[in-house]
């Protein structure tokens, strides 16, 4: 009995066109959340309410909370 093959995997077992763009994509987006550096280093795409970064010119997590990246104690850094 042959497995479900679908639209993400041919039947050679390589993944369809679809399926190989989309995972590009996800690669991509992926390597865009960078997630520590300088202050100068901080995420200008790809941002949204509640992403992390951990700032190493402060030493300290921050937040971004759909304005402005925020420390713990809600202050703007």
């Amino acid at each position: 009995m042959s497995s479900p093959r679908g639209a993400i995997v041919q039947e050679d077992g390589n993944p369809t066109r679809e399926m190989f763009v989309w995972m590009s994509t996800q690669s991509d987006d992926v390597a865009t959340l960078k997630s520590s550096g300088v202050t100068g280093d901080r995420p200008i795409v790809g941002l949204f309410i509640g992403r992390t970064f951990f700032d190493t010119t402060l030493g300290i997590p921050i937040w971004y909370n759909g304005t402005n990246w925020k420390n713990s104690a809600g202050t703007t850094v």
